[in-house]
C-alpha cells in the first residue's frame, strides 16, 4: 500500500497543475463541506490519510488529504487525474471502484 502511495504521490505532484479550486466531500475539519479551496501543492503522505494537500480557504492555509476533495470542472485533467487517486484509495480501503495507479499508463 506505501509503495502504490508513493507512486501516486509522484504521479500527481508531477502531472496536476497548480493552483486549481476544489470543492470538499468529506471530512471538514476547520472547514465546512462544500467549501471551494484553492490547492497550492502536495505536502507529502501519511498512512492514515493518503496523499496531503496544502490548501487556501480565504487567507488561511490547512493541511488537507486530497482524497477528501473533488476539483472543480469536471472537463480538466486535473480532475480525472484526482479521480482516479480518489478511486485507488476508495478500492485500498475496501471499497468497490476499480481504479489504480498503472490506469493512468
Amino acid at each position: 500500500m506505501q509503495r502504490e502511495l508513493l507512486r501516486w504521490e509522484l504521479c500527481l505532484d508531477s502531472q496536476l497543475e497548480f493552483l486549481f479550486e476544489a470543492e470538499i466531500l468529506d471530512d471538514p475539519r476547520q472547514l465546512e463541506l462544500g467549501d471551494h479551496v484553492k490547492v497550492i501543492q502536495l505536502d507529502g503522505n501519511g498512512d492514515l490519510y493518503g496523499i496531503l494537500a496544502v490548501v487556501k480557504h480565504g487567507r488561511r492555509k490547512f493541511i488537507f488529504p486530497l482524497c477528501d476533495l473533488e476539483i472543480v470542472g469536471k472537463t480538466s485533467k486535473n480532475y480525472q487525474l484526482l479521480d482516479a487517486y480518489r478511486d485507488s484509495q476508495d478500492k485500498l480501503r475496501g471499497n468497490s471502484r476499480n481504479y489504480s495507479f498503472n490506469n493512468l499508463h
